[in-house]
């Protein structure tokens, strides 16, 4: 059985939301934020993504730096 919260915009008027996990918010992390307009979020996500590219690539040339002197 499924459980929603109803909620009422004074604009939008009223919406069912389901309380619960979000599988596809699991699987497809991007993609939902950006369906949800969660603009902020997916902002962070890709901030925080990207910080962690770079602070991979920046260990790996360490470790090769270290390994060749």
């Amino acid at each position: 059985m499924k459980v929603f919260k109803v909620y009422k915009h004074p604009v939008s008027g009223y919406e069912a939301v389901k309380v619960g996990f979000s599988w596809p918010g699991f699987f497809w992390i991007v993609t939902w934020l950006l369906w949800k307009r969660l603009w902020g979020i997916a902002g962070v996500w890709f901030l925080s993504a990207f910080s962690h590219v770079l602070i991979v690539q920046a260990a790996e040339k360490n470790q090769e730096a270290d390994g060749k002197g």
